[in-house]
C-alpha cells in the first residue's frame, strides 16, 4: 500500500519535473537587459581586445583559468562546474576562434547537464544570487530602511522581492526593464512570486525615462543591478540624467559593475558574459550585438560625480567572484 507522504512526494516531483521542462523550453533564467551593439558578428570577439580569443587568453592561463573557475562556483553555477569547466577547456584547445569555440561548446551543453538540471542547478544558483544580493543591498542602506518611491533596473522585480520585507517601503515602485513581467515560469521565478510587483516602464536602448514614465523627484532609491556597460554611449548621459533628474536631493542611486581595471580582468568580464549567453541559449551574433563598455569603477565613479552624483564610498563585492562585481552607493548632490 502506498503512503500519502510517497504519494504526495511523488506528486512533488512531477510538477517539478514539469516546471523544469517549462524552464527549459523557455530558454532559461532570464538574462540582462540587452541592446544592439556595433560589434561583428565574424570568427572572434568584437569587443575582445584586439578582436582576438577571450576563451583561450583565459583557458591558455594556467591562473586566469582557475580565476574563471571561481566564477562558474560561485556566481553562474547553472550546470554542474567542474563538467562545463572541462567542457570549455576541451573546446577552446580544439576550435580555432571564439564563434566556433562558443557554437561548439553550446552544442555539447546537452552532454553536461543533468536530470532536471534547470531545478537542481538554474534555480538554486537564482535563489542564492537574489539572497546575495539582498544582503549587500541591505549592508549598503544601513540603518536607512525608510524608502518613498523605489526603482529598479534590468529585472522585472528579481531583487526588490528578496529585500521588500526589510524596508519600509511605500510611493512608487516601478521595475525598468525590456520586457514586461509577465505569468511564465521564468518570470514566477524571476520575482518568486505568482503576483507582478510594481508597475512597469519599457527600458529602450537607455533612452532617458520621461517625466511621464517617472515624475521628477518621486523616488528615494533606484538600483542599476546591470551597471551602465551595456548602454551605448551617445545615450548613457541622458539615461543618467534622467535617473537623476527621478531621484528626490539626498535620494540614492546603487549600481553594481564590474572593475575593469586591466587587459587580464577586461577578458575575465567579457568571458563571463561570453559564458553566461552561452548557457541560456543566446546565439552567437546575438552575443556579438551586446555592448560591452568595460571600465574600471574609479572611471565610473568620475563620471556619474560630474553628473550629479557623490560617491559615499561604500563598495560590496560577492565572495568569490573574480569578475570584480561590486555593488556602489552614490547620492544624488
Amino acid at each position: 500500500m502506498v503512503s500519502v507522504e510517497n504519494g504526495e512526494r511523488r506528486q512533488a516531483l512531477k510538477w517539478i519535473a514539469l516546471f523544469g521542462a517549462l524552464l527549459a523550453l523557455d530558454g532559461g533564467l532570464p538574462a540582462i537587459a540587452r541592446t544592439t551593439g556595433t560589434a561583428t558578428a565574424d570568427a572572434q570577439n568584437g569587443y575582445a581586445l584586439q578582436q582576438t580569443s577571450n576563451f583561450k587568453a583565459i583557458y591558455g592561463n594556467p591562473q586566469l583559468k582557475a580565476a574563471f573557475y571561481q566564477f562558474l562556483q560561485n556566481v553562474y553555477h547553472l550546470y554542474p562546474e567542474q563538467r562545463l569547466h572541462q567542457l570549455i577547456a576541451d573546446v577552446s584547445a580544439a576550435a580555432p576562434c571564439d564563434r566556433d569555440i562558443y557554437r561548439l561548446a553550446q552544442s555539447r551543453l546537452g552532454e553536461i547537464k543533468p536530470l532536471l538540471g534547470d531545478v537542481r542547478y538554474a534555480l538554486p544558483a537564482l535563489a542564492r544570487q537574489k539572497r546575495e544580493m539582498a544582503r549587500e543591498m541591505l549592508s549598503l542602506l544601513g540603518d536607512a530602511r525608510r524608502v518613498d518611491g523605489y526603482m529598479e533596473i534590468g529585472t522585472t522585480g528579481r531583487y526588490i522581492s528578496a529585500f521588500r520585507s526589510a524596508l519600509e517601503l511605500k510611493g512608487d515602485l516601478v521595475l525598468v526593464h525590456t520586457d514586461a513581467a509577465a505569468y511564465s515560469p521564468v518570470d514566477l521565478a524571476e520575482r518568486g512570486s505568482l503576483f507582478k510587483l510594481g508597475r512597469f516602464v519599457p527600458l529602450k536602448q537607455y533612452a532617458p525615462l520621461t517625466g511621464t514614465e517617472v515624475a521628477d523627484g518621486s523616488l528615494d532609491l533606484i538600483s542599476n543591478f546591470i551597471g551602465f556597460h551595456h548602454s551605448p554611449p551617445d545615450r548613457l548621459d541622458g539615461f543618467v540624467q534622467s535617473l537623476r533628474r527621478a531621484l528626490r536631493p539626498g535620494g540614492r542611486l546603487i549600481v553594481r559593475d564590474h572593475d575593469v581595471s586591466s587587459d587580464d580582468m577586461n577578458r575575465m568580464v567579457a568571458l563571463a558574459h561570453d559564458v553566461f549567453n552561452m548557457g541560456l541559449g543566446t546565439d552567437w551574433n546575438l552575443n556579438q550585438a551586446e555592448i560591452r563598455n568595460f571600465t574600471s569603477l574609479s572611471q565610473l565613479t568620475a563620471y556619474l560625480e560630474q553628473r550629479g552624483f557623490k560617491n559615499t564610498g561604500k563598495q560590496l563585492y560577492q565572495p568569490g567572484d573574480p569578475t570584480r562585481n561590486a555593488l556602489m552607493e552614490f547620492v544624488r548632490v
